[in-house]
């Protein structure tokens, strides 16, 4: 994995979703079959409790990490960045339950399978200071559909 591009590029800037509903923080990296992002569980988050947030957060954090990664790369061919739709999530494994207020989470991307299509898998991982707290593998469609977005 040739990690040579490190990017200081909004994450909204490369993404469909606007104010509360952006729920990565930061695009750390980008490579040429992936993606590394960040954010940190805040009090006031959208889905955050008093205490954190259930750790099935963890998939919508892997499918903005792929949208983030789509967006970058319309963006080198010049093209309008548009919404994705998770097909599947398949060998989900959550490591733990809940993550705490103030925790910390870097969230990685990698393509599987891109045939050239609209349709892609990626291998997803979320950690928190090098533990991984949830792993799985998501299905997505990148195109645009006749309707959607217009």
């Amino acid at each position: 994995m040739d990690r040579s591009l490190q990017i200081e590029i909004p994450i909204g800037d490369l993404i469909p979703h606007t104010g509360p509903s952006i729920l990565l923080e930061r695009v750390i990296d980008i490579w040429d079959d992936g993606i590394l992002c960040a954010t940190r569980v805040s009090a006031g988050q959208r889905f955050v409790q008093e205490n954190g947030v259930g750790a099935s957060i963890c998939i919508e954090w892997m499918a903005q990490a792929i949208a983030a990664f789509s967006g970058y790369q319309r963006l080198q061919r010049a093209e309008d960045i548009v919404p994705g739709f998770l097909i599947s999530c398949r060998r989900l494994e959550l490591q733990m339950p809940w993550l705490e207020i103030d925790t910390e989470v870097e969230v990685t991307a990698t393509t599987v399978r891109d045939g050239g299509t609209s349709l892609a898998s990626f291998e997803c991982t979320v950690a928190t200071q090098g533990l991984r707290v949830a792993t799985a593998v998501l299905n997505v469609y990148q195109g645009k559909l006749k309707g959607v977005g217009e």
